[in-house]
């Protein structure tokens, strides 16, 4: 499921944000480039239902997911998490560590530049390798 909805990302991104992503570690900042203008279109919109939002956060978190598990050999995808609830998509290596790509993707939508997924990315990625 969670490939399905990166490569959905993958079109979204070119279709309306003219944006081509590779499943490179450099084009994490390309999905930064289009949640700014996702975020920016969430900012002017009168009605700020988040409903929406939870979709974009997934494709797009799971296009990061899918970069971590490409370039560094990160683990698998969880649907659930035991403390952070339902549907919440963890991404899981070494049985224990987990990120929340699509998390992240919903704050950077919601709140702006603060939190940036490039930067996530590479704190979580400093000193992974590709195993």
């Amino acid at each position: 499921m969670m490939r399905n909805a990166a490569n959905v990302a993958v079109l979204t991104a070119k279709q309306c944000y003219k944006i081509n992503l590779n499943y490179s570690d450099d084009s994490v900042e390309k999905v930064e480039q289009a949640l700014c203008k996702i975020h920016e279109e969430y900012l002017s919109s009168k009605n700020k239902n988040q409903e929406g939002l939870h979709g974009l956060s997934i494709m797009f978190g799971a296009y990061i997911g899918e970069v971590l598990k490409k370039e560094k050999g990160v683990g698998y995808w969880g649907k659930d998490h035991p403390v952070f609830g339902k549907n919440c998509f963890p991404l899981y290596w070494n049985d224990n560590d987990c990120a929340f790509p699509v998390d992240w993707c919903l704050k950077r939508i919601i709140n702006g530049p603060e939190d940036n997924v490039v930067h996530k990315y590479k704190i979580l990625t400093k000193g992974k390798t590709n195993t």
